[in-house]
């Protein structure tokens, strides 16, 4: 799908922070797949929780306006776009209001 990012996931091991680059970074990192994409890193262990990470995703691409634009074009690519409903006569339909 085109607003889908190659890979919805992003993540970043050590080899990058030896860059002294510590991922992810607001200003570098929150158009990463054109929005559409999570990044993660700083992946280490816990003692309580089993892992600690460090997500950054965009909330307004990837949140409501993100999925239902990936829905639509789900939709759409598996065709239920393109179906048309059609009144069996045309008494079913309702009359429309006039004042």
């Amino acid at each position: 799908m085109r607003s889908s990012a190659e890979s919805v996931l992003v993540l970043y091991d050590k080899q990058i922070r030896h860059l002294q680059r510590l991922p992810p970074q607001p200003r570098r990192d929150v158009n990463a797949g054109n929005g559409m994409a999570a990044v993660v890193g700083r992946v280490r262990e816990c003692p309580l929780l089993d892992i600690k990470l460090t997500l950054l995703s965009h909330n307004l691409v990837r949140g409501a306006a993100g999925a239902a634009l990936l829905n639509a074009e789900l939709l759409a690519a598996r065709g239920f776009l393109n179906r048309r409903v059609q009144a069996e006569d045309e008494k079913q339909l309702p009359e429309p209001v006039t004042r």
